[in-house]
């Protein structure tokens, strides 16, 4: 009796960790390797560090202070095309998703193209974990290349009707 209990724990906890989410617990694995699939390049690897968003990313309106923390990355800025574009409750769900983010290194297994760790951080690129709208039409995420010439920003994505992710808007860019 005691031998079937522990193979019952065992299968269960073997179940468990099977489909256990590694980036989110709300967005599958599945899903947000689908969209990196979809943006990526094939012939450039991304890095294995996770670009991280920052809570005052998602903030309505910011204070003097705030500033220094997000270095103009505000998602809402009136600048950008995401002010007028997410509705509150959407921005409730990228918020949502943003607390819920679990990891910080991307699995080899996350894009086709494999993931590689650049030691010089020379022509490295860098995403952060994308954040969906609550209609799963719309994706944002944070994209840096570092290299000779440096460049990154927020991007929206928007998913088309043959279910191919395209940019649709650039919120902050910059390049050095």
């Amino acid at each position: 009796m005691a031998i079937r209990k522990i193979t019952t724990v065992l299968i269960l906890l073997f179940t468990l960790t099977a489909h256990a989410q590694n980036y989110s617990s709300i967005i599958s694995d599945d899903e947000i390797s689908d969209f990196l699939n979809n943006i990526v390049n094939d012939s450039v690897p991304i890095n294995t560090k996770i670009l991280q968003w920052h809570k005052a990313n998602f903030k309505d309106s910011l204070s003097y202070y705030d500033l220094d923390d997000i270095l103009d990355e505000h998602l809402y800025s009136k600048s950008g095309c995401a002010d007028t574009m997410f509705i509150q409750s959407d921005r409730a769900f990228l918020y949502k998703q943003f607390i819920s983010i679990q990891d910080s290194v991307w699995h080899k297994s996350i894009v086709r193209t494999g993931v590689t760790r650049n030691k010089r951080k020379v022509n490295g690129y860098y995403y952060s974990i994308p954040l969906f709208s609550s209609d799963k039409r719309f994706a944002v995420i944070r994209k840096v290349h570092l290299g000779k010439f440096s460049s990154g920003g927020i991007y929206i994505y928007r998913k088309s009707y043959n279910n191919v992710w395209q940019q649709y808007c650039c919120i902050i860019k910059w390049i050095t």
